[in-house]
């Protein structure tokens, strides 16, 4: 999601910083009813995002990146390909406390494979695409807001976790952030964060999290298969080489809940073992 997601690049790519916090005692099985009540939100979002109990729960991501000219069709520029761990613990506070790490590449839309160069299509200028890896942490306390003490720089974020909707089998839960952020583009590993004074992104962020209802009912400590659906709009990376084109990037992503780094792509995971021996 980078990050979408972020994509989560998405607005949890904005590295807010939180304080410790006590964590809530382990919750049992829950019951049809107890999925739908709002007050458990929070609850049905930790199973369905997170992993068992407080373990990292690793995520296989995959999409296109649209280029949204203004007055313009969107046009299909790349594909993007990673993987996104991400825990969940509930707060004794009745919130929740957030770790992201995520990992992407962008690829050619034909061949879906990783790109070292790329020509844009909208400017006919030649680029160096930049593969991401952020780490990021949030908390969200019991009323919904975002918190960010301490940010590394400007951030305005809003939204937060939706009620869990469900129909027949099935369960869905939202997340939906938007923010306006002083950093240029997602950073990369060792590289200094791109910070110009009076310059903003503007980032919306919106995630659908999908799982069936008989897998959340269980006790915290099982594995909660899942997928998920993402849209995000973002401003033009530097490196895209956009020059004054009026428009923004559109992310269609989609992913699912591993149980382990052994389900992702070969090519992908070879990649990531090779480039962030320690990620997965």
């Amino acid at each position: 999601m980078p990050a979408y997601l972020s994509r989560r690049d998405t607005i949890l790519s904005a590295g807010l910083l939180i304080a410790g916090t006590a964590l809530a005692p382990a919750h049992a099985a829950m019951s049809r009813a107890d999925i739908a009540d709002d007050a458990n939100r929070f609850k049905v979002y930790a199973r369905v995002r997170g992993g068992a109990k407080v373990a990292t729960a690793l995520w296989w991501i995959s999409g296109i990146i649209y280029a949204k000219i203004k007055g313009d069709v969107a046009k299909p520029l790349f594909r993007v390909l990673g993987a996104s761990q991400n825990t969940i613990t509930m707060r004794a506070d009745g919130g929740l406390s957030q770790t992201m790490e995520e990992a992407g590449y962008f690829a050619d839309l034909n061949t879906g494979a990783i790109m070292a160069r790329w020509t844009n299509p909208i400017t006919g200028a030649p680029s160096t695409p930049e593969p991401y890896k952020m780490k990021s942490m949030q908390a969200i306390a019991k009323d919904g807001t975002v918190e960010r003490p301490n940010a590394p720089f400007p951030i305005t974020a809003y939204g937060g976790i939706g009620a869990a909707t469900v129909n027949g089998d099935t369960v869905w839960i939202e997340e939906n952030f938007s923010a306006r952020v002083g950093l240029l583009s997602p950073s990369v590993e060792g590289r200094k964060p791109e910070v110009i004074a009076g310059q903003f992104r503007v980032i919306d962020s919106l995630a659908t999290f999908q799982a069936r209802v008989d897998d959340v009912m269980l006790g915290d400590d099982q594995f909660v298969p899942a997928t998920l659906a993402f849209i995000e709009t973002d401003p033009w990376f530097p490196w895209m080489n956009m020059g004054a084109t009026d428009g923004l990037q559109l992310w269609q992503l989609k992913g699912r809940k591993l149980r382990n780094a052994d389900e992702l792509p070969p090519d992908l995971r070879a990649r990531l073992k090779a480039d962030y021996p320690d990620f997965i």
